[in-house]
């Protein structure tokens, strides 16, 4: 965890970290990461809710933040896992792409070589729902790396109802 935060601060202006009844050590991690960089935030439960929770609620705290200071609407906010799946260094890339196509939302894909049989069947199953339903065709509907611009979180926030893994399918759609 603290690798990735330290790998990802090279591309970032400030976190919302959300931990989502962590058992482990990621608490006492956070927490110090937050210490250490006053700007950044901790969002916390006391247990897990899922991945949908921890979302909304980060979300929630960007929309708060905007009341209290002014974020231009074309700014950019990174969703990544704390797994170091994806690579920080692919966010420059990234970035630029939701730029040059003028995209509100990009989505990432994964390496699936290494996924067990069934996840691998189970993700182009959530994929294919999410093709279909959104007429897009998508690779990973459920990477946890996205980027998202201000503007369409503003946009899409009121509508999000996701429970517990359900908010990526419905970001994707």
């Amino acid at each position: 965890l603290l690798s990735v935060l330290q790998e990802l601060s090279s591309f970032v202006d400030r976190f919302i970290l959300v931990d989502d009844g962590s058992t482990d050590s990621s608490p006492r991690i956070l927490k110090k990461w937050v210490e250490e960089h006053p700007g950044d935030r901790l969002i916390t439960f006391p247990r897990n809710s899922g991945k949908a929770s921890a979302l909304k609620a980060g979300f929630s705290q960007i929309l708060k933040m905007c009341e209290k200071e002014p974020i231009p609407e074309k700014e950019i906010i990174i969703i990544t896992d704390s797994d170091g799946q994806i690579p920080a260094e692919i966010i420059p890339r990234a970035e630029e792409i939701l730029q040059k196509e003028n995209l509100d939302v990009l989505v990432g894909r994964r390496d699936f070589s290494l996924y067990p049989v069934y996840k691998v069947l189970g993700n182009k199953l959530l994929s294919f729902n999410a093709s279909r339903f959104s007429g897009f065709s998508y690779h990973d509907s459920e990477c946890g790396f996205r980027l998202i611009t201000l503007r369409a979180l503003k946009k899409i926030f009121p509508y999000l109802r996701g429970f517990r893994y359900s908010l990526e399918q419905e970001l994707s759609v």
